[in-house]
């Protein structure tokens, strides 16, 4: 008696471009940072993290280290730009061409040309002298130096 079998199933990505499923999952990546997350391409694949637990980026050539608040540090393969064109402007600004911090862990700000800014983790980020005005704008510092 011979035996029946289902039909092989299909692929739900079978027939689909790799085009198409680049628009699916760069739709999912927009959705995740609308509910606070977002995903980080590393060696292992994407990870996801909350976006409120990541403390700095630091450009390194191409790559990105990122410092996160419970979570050890990780380099990710996209440039800074790339996460800041990603991250929100009312949580991040962007001291130097290679530092993005989150304004909600600055612990100080150090006066000088630019200045710099201690954050809780302890690491010092310098803050640009074209950038200094408006970082204090975003972070609430006042500064009576301008």
């Amino acid at each position: 008696m011979p035996s029946i079998m289902p039909p092989p199933f299909k692929l739900k990505s079978e027939g689909v471009t790799t085009e198409e499923k680049l628009q699916v999952l760069q739709q999912n990546l927009d959705t995740g940072a609308r509910q606070g997350k977002i995903a980080i391409p590393t060696i292992e694949g994407l990870l996801c993290f909350n976006i409120a637990d990541i403390i700095c980026l630091k450009a390194k050539s191409n790559y990105t280290a990122i410092s996160f608040s419970n979570h050890p540090a990780l380099v990710a393969s996209r440039t800074l730009k790339d996460f800041e064109e990603l991250l929100p402007t009312d949580l991040f600004f962007r001291t130097h061409h290679s530092h993005i911090i989150n304004l909600q862990y600055i612990k100080r700000y150090i006066r000088g040309e630019g200045g710099q800014i201690e954050l809780e983790n302890g690491l010092y980020v310098t803050v640009s002298r074209r950038k200094k005005k408006s970082c204090s704008k975003s972070s609430g510092i006042r500064n009576r130096s301008g």
